[in-house]
């Protein structure tokens, strides 16, 4: 099944040049989150096992085109048996059935800061930037919009320690505000003050001023 896509953009503090060059090659080429958060054993002898049936099926392919038979499939599946446990594996421990795909890796160097920006299947891949931040003892901000399934969220970490994360039924996070009367986060679109965005204050405190 094809995912939605869920557009991810992170920016990295802290880190080193060439552990910046080496991240944002790994992003490039789709491998970060296997990098970060390695296959256990048992799921990386099954994906091997998996890709040498694939090499042989497809070289059957090109040498018999539409007449490979489902019993010579049968006898490669027996060959070299593989259940996919990369798929439930990557879901659970990445969030996502595929690595980063479509990255963008680029350095600042005034700050001297880097920023990923890519797509993911479905859902962010928390728990790899979280691993990140605490590997490289960096600081980590990670924000995420997926509008077809209409959701958001930004994180951010040090070292590996979650120092804010907030999360959004709403695919535009960066319109939400805080209330200068009563503090809480609200979307000023929604609200009746947008006639006055120099004071964003919240429908409810908005109408007590007239109760």
């Amino acid at each position: 099944i094809m995912p939605n896509y869920c557009s991810g953009t992170v920016f990295i503090k802290g880190l080193t040049r060439p552990q910046m060059d080496r991240i944002g090659r790994r992003a490039e080429k789709s491998i970060l989150c296997e990098q970060i958060l390695p296959y256990p054993k048992n799921v990386k002898e099954d994906l091997e096992m998996e890709h040498k049936f694939w090499e042989e099926r497809r070289q059957l392919e090109r040498e018999q085109g539409w007449n490979i038979t489902r019993e010579q499939i049968e006898k490669l599946e027996q060959k070299y048996p593989h259940k996919q446990l990369r798929y439930d594996w990557r879901c659970f421990n990445w969030g996502s059935k595929w690595d980063l795909c479509y990255c963008d890796a680029h350095i600042w160097e005034i700050t001297n800061d880097l920023q990923l920006t890519f797509e993911t299947a479905w859902s962010p891949v928390i728990p790899v930037f979280k691993e990140l931040s605490r590997k490289y003892k960096c600081y980590v901000y990670y924000e995420w919009s997926e509008p077809g399934c209409w959701f958001s969220g930004r994180a951010e970490w040090k070292n590996g320690e979650e120092i804010y994360k907030e999360d959004y039924d709403d695919p535009y996070f960066w319109e939400w505000v805080k209330c200068v009367v009563c503090g809480q986060t609200y979307d000023w679109r929604c609200e009746d003050d947008r006639w006055d965005m120099t004071r964003h204050i919240c429908l409810d405190c908005y109408e007590k001023q007239w109760t």
